[in-house]
């Protein structure tokens, strides 16, 4: 069990993660200027309920739950059984009743997932079929469940497959046009796209790039090269979340 000084919630984390690891992402990189918190407070504009892809064990899941409005509801969506286990307990715990959680991967397309303790470690691809009991989970598409759910943000921490999310959410976007905050390493490969192709295809289908501390400034990523070189810059403790606006 951990303790969240500036949040004074409790969270229950599995043996297998690593304290310091976990202990700094609460009490320190939540909070800065360019980080999650001040990111959704700040940018969220229309009403509508929460969507958090790749919840874990639910560091993020409270604060996020404050920011739902009246008719919404937060959706976290976490594949590994074990760490949504964690989930319902930390939700359970800190007495949050407006969080539905759900044992499924998120893509764009319909089919199962094999998973593992860290769904990212081995090549995986969905396959078609239903879910069986060897290791698969029910992958499912935003569009299919949220079309007519009025969405006000969407939060993608996949470490691999986020750019699958969008491809499958893009009607739900389109029509909401929710605050979408994604992960974006330069080193990690997003379905066949690597570098600043990744960041191109986003534009492609319609965004614009913000690094997070700049949004509010509007002021969007113009240079590709140049923001990836920034990234041997940066501290640990800065985000390498990236945000994207529909470009209306």
């Amino acid at each position: 069990k951990l303790y969240s000084n500036k949040e004074k919630v409790e969270y229950f984390v599995t043996p297998k993660d690593s304290f310091s690891f976990v202990y700094y992402g609460i009490d320190h990189k939540r909070f800065g200027i360019s980080n999650l918190y001040p990111l959704f407070k700040e940018n969220i504009v229309n009403p509508g309920s929460i969507i958090d892809i790749g919840s874990s064990w639910g560091e993020e899941v409270k604060y996020l739950s404050s920011l739902v409005g009246k008719e919404g509801k937060l959706h976290c969506f976490e594949p590994n059984p074990v760490q949504k286990d964690i989930l319902d307990m930390n939700i359970l715990h800190n007495k949050i009743d407006n969080v539905k959680t759900y044992n499924y991967a998120v893509g764009n397309k319909q089919g199962k997932l094999k998973v593992s303790n860290r769904i990212w470690a081995k090549n995986t691809s969905i396959e078609e079929g239903d879910v069986d009991s060897n290791g698969y989970v029910k992958v499912v598409k935003l569009d299919d469940l949220f079309f007519n759910e009025p969405i006000s943000a969407i939060k993608v921490d996949t470490d691999g497959f986020d750019l699958d999310v969008i491809y499958g959410a893009m009607e739900v976007i389109k029509k909401y046009n929710p605050l979408i905050v994604v992960e974006y390493l330069p080193s990690l490969t997003y379905s066949g796209f690597k570098g600043s192709d990744v960041l191109r295809e986003y534009i492609n289908l319609g965004f614009k790039l913000y690094p997070p501390q700049y949004l509010g400034k509007h002021l969007e990523i113009n240079d590709l090269d140049e923001y990836i070189e920034s990234f041997s810059n940066r501290y640990f403790c800065q985000t390498h979340d990236l945000v994207l606006r529909r470009a209306i």
